[in-house]
Formats: C-alpha cells, sequence, structure tokens
C-alpha cells in the first residue's frame, strides 16, 4: 500500500517538472522574442531595457536545468535531491518576481528614457560617422508614424547646421501613391505625421516591458503553487520512504 502511494508522489513529482518545464519555455521564448524586439533599438533604451528580457532567459534555462534534478530525485526516491530541488525553485521564483517588478518599473521610465536618448541621437542625424542613428530613425519614423521627439519641430531645433532646416527628414512624411516625396516639411502632402516618437514608440516599449512583468509574476505564483505542493510531496515522500525501510 505505502509502495503505491510512494509510486503517486513520483507521478504526481514528474507533472510538476512537465508544468516547470514549460514555464521555463515560456520564459526563455519571451524574454528572447522582446530582447530581439528592442535590440534594433538599443541606441534608444537604456540596459535597463535589456536586463529584464535577459533575465528571464536567465530563469528559464536554470529551470529547464532544476527540472532535470526534480526528475532524478523523484526516480532515486533521493529526499535531498528533492529538498535541493524545491529550494532551488525558491530561488527561480525570486528571481522572476524580480524580473516582473523590473518590467513594471521600466514600463513607468519609458517616457523619460525616451525623451533623452531621442534627443541625444537626434544631433546625429544625418551624420556620416553616427549612420546607424540616422537609419534607427527614419526606421522608428517610417515604422510608427512619428515625426520628431515630441514633434515635428524638434527637428528644427535639432538637426545639424549642416541639414537644411526648412525640411524634415524624409521619414516624417508618409509615401505618396508608393513613391516617397522630394521633400518633408509642415506643409507636404500627404500630411507629415502629427505624434511624436515618445510618444508612438513608447506605446511599442511599454507594451513589451508589461508583457515582461505580468509573465514573470504571473509565472512567479504559479510556480509557487508549484512550491507549495512539492514540499507536501517531499514530506510524504520522507515518511513513505522511512516507514518502507525496516527497522
Amino acid at each position: 500500500m505505502m509502495s503505491a502511494s510512494l509510486n503517486v508522489i513520483k507521478y504526481l513529482l514528474f507533472l510538476f517538472n512537465i508544468l516547470f518545464v514549460v514555464t521555463g519555455l515560456v520564459l526563455l521564448s519571451i524574454g528572447a522574442a522582446i530582447k530581439a524586439a528592442y535590440y534594433g533599438y538599443h541606441v534608444f533604451l537604456d540596459d535597463a531595457y535589456f536586463s529584464a528580457p535577459n533575465l528571464l532567459i536567465a530563469v528559464g534555462l536554470i529551470i529547464l536545468l532544476v527540472s532535470f534534478l526534480g526528475c532524478c530525485g523523484a526516480v532515486k526516491e533521493n529526499h535531498c535531491m528533492i529538498v535541493s530541488y524545491i529550494a532551488l525553485l525558491i530561488l527561480i521564483f525570486i528571481l522572476e518576481l524580480s524580473g516582473g517588478i523590473a518590467g513594471y518599473v521600466c514600463r513607468d521610465k519609458v517616457e523619460a528614457v525616451l525623451n533623452e536618448k531621442l534627443t541625444e541621437s537626434m544631433k546625429n542625424y544625418g551624420d556620416k560617422d553616427a549612420s546607424i542613428v540616422t537609419k534607427l530613425w527614419d526606421g522608428i519614423q517610417t515604422q510608427f508614424e512619428c515625426c520628431g521627439v515630441a514633434n515635428y519641430s524638434d527637428w528644427t531645433r535639432n538637426l545639424p547646421d549642416k541639414t537644411n532646416k526648412t525640411n524634415l527628414p524624409l521619414s516624417c512624411c508618409p509615401q505618396a501613391s508608393g513613391f516617397g516625396p522630394q521633400t518633408c516639411s509642415n506643409t507636404s502632402v500627404p500630411a507629415m505625421y502629427p505624434a511624436g516618437c515618445t510618444e508612438k514608440f513608447g506605446e511599442f516599449v511599454k507594451d513589451k516591458a508589461v508583457v515582461i512583468g505580468s509573465t514573470g509574476i504571473t509565472i512567479a505564483l504559479i510556480q509557487l503553487v508549484g512550491i507549495l505542493m512539492a514540499c507536501r510531496l517531499a514530506s510524504a515522500m520522507r515518511r513513505a520512504v522511512s516507514e518502507l525501510t525496516p527497522m
């Protein structure tokens, strides 16, 4: 009877490990996807916006390794391995919670960070030695249909002296009939994009930060339930093994 109970406990631990493996893969994939999405705009973002997805990736990899320890502990009916497994899950829970909180902190700082980074980089637009800045600005303004930091007037104050300040970057205006306009200004037809990039691009960054925050915290709470149940299973396994051991 006790042997049957022990087998049930082992199977339940395997089920828990499957759940933890799934959560690890979820964290790994989401962290990698958001890091890739941010990477294209690294000039305009602080290191903090890469730390959060990097943490999710690291935690996902750790979960995959820790799950292997849990499987071994269940197969060998080794209580010490199970206890170590639970301790590592608690550490993972803390890291996930930290990653989730970091995501929400980054979301709250988006506007301040972008205002500073975009304004600073705008001064290098059109500079041959900073061509990456020009490409990123054109890419952001085209993709997010925005112009300048707050609006188009930022360009008239920040374009380098060698640039004609009566015109705006062509990426500030939408294409007409499949062809880009020869010039772009506040009188162009079609009209230039009215919104600033802090607003439009900021929405994109905030959405990704919210995904990091909600994923980290949600999976941490799910794993907390699993940790509590694993503790009960480990205790039951210890009792089962002790009762099966001859005096």
